[in-house]
């Protein structure tokens, strides 16, 4: 694997486990305390897995699109199909019910994708120095 797809695909772990990190935080306390810690931690790294599980595949679904279509102006957010959260859930054992969730809440107006680009509305800015990179990583004939 080349370099850059070792540092893209690091931090797309990253940006989940960040996510996840933000959603503890902002849990009340009494919502820790539901479940003792040890169940608590469990759970929390069954969402953690899942979300990086996630990240990863749209990560790479996102910027093979972008470079298949030679399109890296700023342009309409790319829609997932279908095809992709079944993919995501029945290849790692993600609820698709997960999968979208975590997507919903990804693909906010104000979110930079690392090495992707950034969501302005619903306008996706791509990155195309990154992408470039992530092209050269592939044949693509």
């Amino acid at each position: 694997m080349s370099d850059f797809l070792s540092e893209f695909n690091g931090k797309q772990v990253e940006f989940a486990k960040k996510y996840v990190a933000d959603i503890v935080r902002h849990l009340k306390p009494e919502k820790r305390r539901i479940a003792n810690e040890g169940v608590f931690a469990l759970l929390i790294s069954d969402v953690e897995r899942s979300s990086v599980i996630v990240m990863q595949e749209y990560a790479h679904w996102l910027a093979a699109k972008l470079v298949r279509s030679k399109n890296f102006e700023k342009q309409i957010m790319p829609v997932c199909d279908e095809h992709l959260f079944s993919s995501v859930s029945g290849k790692n054992g993600v609820s698709i019910l997960f999968v979208l969730e975590f997507l919903s809440r990804i693909i906010r107006a104000g979110t930079k994708l690392p090495f992707i680009g950034h969501i302005t509305g619903d306008r996706l800015v791509p990155d195309e120095l990154a992408l470039r990179k992530y092209e050269a990583c592939f044949d693509w004939t």
